[in-house]
């Protein structure tokens, strides 16, 4: 067997894009080949960085807690806010109530 013998395609598909490629010129098809390979050493090295990072982004990302952990609470006549969550506690103080309504200044 010769060597162009054994470069030649097997199966329909193979044989049919052979034959497309025969005839583009030999130097077009080395400058796309050339091309091709730069852009792919270029990009791959990009997308497995951008790909480990994005990885490694979502990894360390803590877990949002699924239960609500605030809530407000009524102890001896005074309001408090309450981290269930972590036992935290905040008083919240409200502002003095007056028995007359504030009246708008009309003109």
């Amino acid at each position: 067997m010769s060597e162009t013998e054994d470069k030649k395609p097997s199966g329909a598909w193979a044989h049919l894009i052979s034959e497309i490629v025969a005839f583009i010129p030999k130097d077009l098809r080395e400058l796309i080949g050339f091309m091709g390979g730069f852009y792919l050493l270029i990009s791959l090295p990009i997308l497995i960085l951008g790909g480990v990072n994005w990885v490694q982004k979502n990894i360390d990302k803590p877990q949002e807690p699924t239960a609500q952990c605030w809530k407000i609470q009524k102890l001896d006549e005074r309001l408090f806010k309450l981290n269930t969550c972590t036992g935290e506690t905040i008083e919240i103080t409200q502002p003095p109530t007056s028995s007359q309504p504030s009246k708008a200044i009309a003109k």
